[in-house]
């Protein structure tokens, strides 16, 4: 291992990526891994999506990517590796029960909605709701998925 991938280098981050089902939360992640696992941040259309299936209960994702750290004083620090572990949780109801498992130690929360299904905005309250019961973090997160198919609607 090189200096900058020494194990007291290499941070880890836990994210859990919540919303209703159907609402394009696995295509997200899908997306990040592709366009993440190059270190740099481009577009999320960048790479193509394939049609997911249903989640059943989580599926954790994970990859290595490099992050640029900034300092008590607002200044960068030299870039370090982070293992993101994107926890893909499935929306349908009948995993209520044990989602809660799958919040404990997040370091933040992506919450999903489909720009094509205005309910799945609306519901994300909820998902909020449900998972400050189980779990306290410092980050949230919203993106709107589908909007190649909300641009084709237009």
């Amino acid at each position: 291992l090189g200096s900058s991938t020494a194990p007291e280098r290499v941070g880890k981050v836990r994210v859990a990526v919540v919303g209703d089902t159907g609402s394009g939360k696995t295509s997200w992640v899908h997306l990040i891994r592709a366009n993440g696992s190059h270190g740099g941040s481009r577009g999320a259309g960048a790479a193509s999506v394939r049609v997911q299936e249903r989640t059943m209960g989580c599926k954790p994702e994970v990859m290595m990517m490099v992050f640029d750290e900034v300092g008590m004083m607002g200044g960068a620090n030299p870039s370090r590796p982070y293992f993101v572990e994107m926890w893909d949780v499935g929306g349908h109801h009948e995993w209520k029960n044990l989602r809660a498992a799958f919040y404990a130690d997040l370091d933040g929360v992506v919450l999903v909605h489909d720009l094509t299904r205005r309910r799945t905005l609306g519901r994300l309250a909820r998902w909020a709701r449900e998972i400050a019961a189980s779990a306290s973090f410092a980050s949230r997160t919203l993106a709107g998925s589908e909007t190649d198919a909300r641009d084709a609607m237009a």
